[in-house]
This record gives C-alpha cells, sequence and structure tokens, in this order.
C-alpha cells in the first residue's frame, strides 16, 4: 500500500489518501523463486562435476569468472575467492590453445550447447590434466562449462593399451614360435620316416622269410627291428598329424553318411580288441540317427582312439558304452567307461599336445597326442568335444558334429 496526504490550497492537511494493490501472488513467485535459488545453490556447491560460470568481455574476446564451485576448486586445485571477477586467459594461459575457448564464443553466439570432447590442459603450471566440457549459455553474455577431470581415467586407459599392445606382441611371439615348432617337427618326422620306411620293410621281409617257430635269434632280433620301427612309425605319424592340423592342412573328405551302419561297422571292427580284455561293449543308437555329412575315415579315427583310451584305462571285465544320438541340431556321441577317472585339475590340458595325466596310476605308452589328434578332427567338422569324469567313477567323452 501506498499512503500520502493531501492538503488544501492554504496547505492545511485535510485527508490521506491511499493505493493499494493484492501482491499475494508477486510475493509467492518471489519466494518460489528464493526457494529456487537455493535448492540450484545446493545442487551447485554438491555437484561431483567441476562448474564455472564466466560472463563475456570485450565483446566476447575474453571471459571473466561469475561464479566456481567446490568441485572445480578441487579439480583445479585453486580458491573461488582467487579467481572471481579475474579473465580467464590470466587465471589459465593455455586456456586458447587447449580448444574450449572458442567453444565458449560460439555458445555465447549462437546459444546452442556444445561438447568439448576429451583434451589435455597444458600451460606453465600444468604438465598435462586432461578435461571435457559441456557448455551452455546461460545470460546475454553468460556461458557455464561443467566439466569432469578424467586424467587418472586417460592414464588407466594409456596404461591398458599399453598391456594391450604387449600382450599382442607377446602372443603374436608365441604364434609365431608355435609355428616355428610345428614347421621343426613336420621337417624332422619327414626326414625320419625316409630312413625308416626301408629299415621297416626290410624287417618284414626278413621276419617273412625266417620260420615263424625257428626260435632263433636272429628272429628274436628281426621281431625287435621290426616291432622298434613299427612303433616308431606310428609315432612319426602322431607327429606329422599333429603338425598338418596345426598348419590347417588337413582337407576332410565329407561324404553323406548312414550314421547307424557307420557306427556298427566301426563296432564290429573294434569290438574283438575289446572281448581280449574280457571287457564288453554296449552300443545304445538314438531311433532317429541322422543321415550326416562327414569324413568316415577321419571319424573312425575318433572313435578307435576314444574307444581305445577307454578299455585301457579301465579294468578287465567292465563295460564301455557308446551312446549315439542327436541334441539341438548336432549329432552326440558319447563313450562311457568304468575307469580310474580324472582329476579335475588335469581335465582342462587333457586335450593340449603332449600331455600325459594319470601316470601315476597308469603308465602308458605314445606321446600324448591322440586326444590333440581328435579335438582337431572334431574341430574341422564344425563339433565340439568334452569330457566329464571323477577319481574312481570312470570317464565320459562326448562330442557333437553339426547336422547341416
Amino acid at each position: 500500500m501506498v499512503a500520502s496526504v493531501v492538503v488544501n490550497d492554504a496547505g492545511q492537511p485535510i485527508c490521506v489518501q491511499a493505493f493499494f494493490a493484492d501482491i499475494t501472488e508477486r510475493k509467492k513467485a518471489e519466494i518460489a523463486l528464493q526457494d529456487s535459488e537455493a535448492r540450484f545453490r545446493e545442487l551447485f556447491n554438491r555437484m561431483s562435476s567441476g562448474v564455472a560460470v564466466y560472463k563475456a568481455v570485450d565483446n566476447g574476446g575474453d571471459f571473466m569468472f561469475l561464479d566456481f564451485n567446490p568441485a572445480a576448486e578441487r579439480i583445479e586445485k585453486i580458491s573461488k575467492q582467487d579467481i572471481l571477477g579475474k579473465r580467464v586467459s590470466v587465471v589459465f594461459p593455455g586456456v586458447k590453445e587447449f580448444g574450449i575457448f572458442k567453444v565458449f564464443q560460439r555458445v555465447r553466439q549462437t546459444s546452442q550447447p556444445e561438447y568439448f570432447p576429451q583434451n589435455i590442459y597444458k600451460d606453465e603450471k600444468d604438465s598435462g590434466s586432461w578435461r571435457e566440457n559441456w557448455v551452455f549459455k546461460l545470460g546475454a553474455d553468460e556461458v557455464v562449462a561443467i566439466y569432469n577431470d578424467i586424467t587418472e581415467r586417460k592414464r588407466a586407459e594409456e596404461k591398458l593399451q599399453a598391456a594391450y599392445a604387449q600382450e599382442t606382441r607377446l602372443r603374436q611371439h608365441l604364434e609365431e614360435e608355435a609355428q616355428n615348432r610345428i614347421r621343426f617337427i613336420d621337417v624332422l618326422a619327414h626326414e625320419l620316416k625316409g630312413p625308416l620306411t626301408p629299415m621297416l620293410t626290410s624287417s618284414g621281409i626278413l621276419r617273412e622269410i625266417l620260420p615263424p617257430d625257428s626260435g632263433s635269434r636272429l628272429q628274436r632280433l628281426t621281431d625287435n627291428i621290426f616291432n622298434g620301427t613299427n612303433l616308431l612309425n606310428s609315432r612319426l605319424d602322431e607327429l606329422l598329424e599333429v603338425a598338418r592340423y596345426a598348419r590347417g592342412a588337413v582337407n576332410l573328405n565329407k561324404e553323406l553318411t548312414d550314421t547307424r551302419q557307420f557306427i556298427e561297422q566301426v563296432v564290429s571292427r573294434y569290438t574283438p580288441a575289446i572281448a581280449r580284455r574280457n571287457q564288453e561293449l554296449i552300443v545304445e543308437l538314438a531311433e532317429d540317427i541322422p543321415v550326416v555329412s562327414l569324413d568316415r575315415s577321419r571319424l573312425e579315427q575318433v572313435l578307435v582312439n576314444l574307444l581305445s583310451n577307454a578299455s585301457k584305462y579301465s579294468p578287465e571285465g567292465c563295460r564301455i558304452l557308446l551312446t549315439v544320438g542327436r541334441r539341438d541340431g548336432h549329432l552326440l556321441i558319447s563313450v562311457k567307461d568304468e575307469g580310474i577317472g580324472i582329476c579335475p585339475e588335469d581335465q582342462p590340458i587333457l586335450f593340449q599336445p603332449y600331455q600325459r595325466v594319470g601316470q601315476e596310476q597308469h603308465k602308458t605308452q605314445g606321446l600324448g597326442l591322440g586326444l590333440t589328434v581328435v579335438k582337431s578332427i572334431i574341430e574341422a567338422h564344425g563339433g565340439k568335444i568334452w569330457v566329464t569324469s571323477k577319481l574312481g567313477q570312470g570317464s565320459t567323452f562326448s562330442f557333437t558334429i553339426p547336422l547341416k
């Protein structure tokens, strides 16, 4: 309300006149604004990101600090009171080279917010710190920057990238070493097979010439030569097989195969070997076994290896179970034995070359390449192989072959 005294011509007061208005809405608006400003200030002070408010001076030629939140003080390691009213180019002499200065000018002119991506700031006091900024316009000549110090993150990224690069170099070196070993094995095996072939042939001919029941010393020596060269030839074949798969030099001769008939043929050929150890081979074939495209000789090699291992590592008189079915668009074949089993720590390395697990329980001959070759054959067909086993409770080797 506004009131005033009314006087007559003689200057004597004759009445009081008042003008008043209902200002309830205006007061509510003022209170709301004050409350909003208080909430804004609370947010401003509590933000983890740095916030700096600038006012353009020299028609945008420079900017002056109007406000600075605690997070910005922490990031920049300077006090708000030391910079308010000062020019940005004075407080941060490297700001123009940093690139954000032009962003301030554009936002002031266009009123369009901009993101200033990760960049490194340097000056005579700062040897290098990383920032990322979001810049907005406030008033006619005011802009605000919300930013974060990402120096530690960038350093961590750089360390991670350096570690990744080192790991890549190491992996390449290991791959080169592996290929060199494969080439060495390949060349060595071929060189050894050259002189071995006539030895194997000659000792075989000598065995045929000598009377089988003579029991002579010459016959025993001939048998030793033949058996030794034959064993060495088998080991060299294993090495060459591994080398071929490692080089990717094996081409599968796939053909559509009646799986049931194929399994029955393999079983009939291998059953006598199992029977010699008084073991029983049980075969369970699902009714819906499909026709599958596979390399018959290679897959027979897989089955014979798995059945041989099952028999070798199982006691006499036990049962070996071969099951064939389908699962999730794959042919599924499993060989289960009642043998010594495989401890959990040995299972991850079972399919790696030259690994002989459980030797302290069961002594066997060989280079430990059989399962490596088996795995390579299955993977060349696009399938997978795995084992489930417990010590003293036998093992089950299972593999899949895609139906298509």
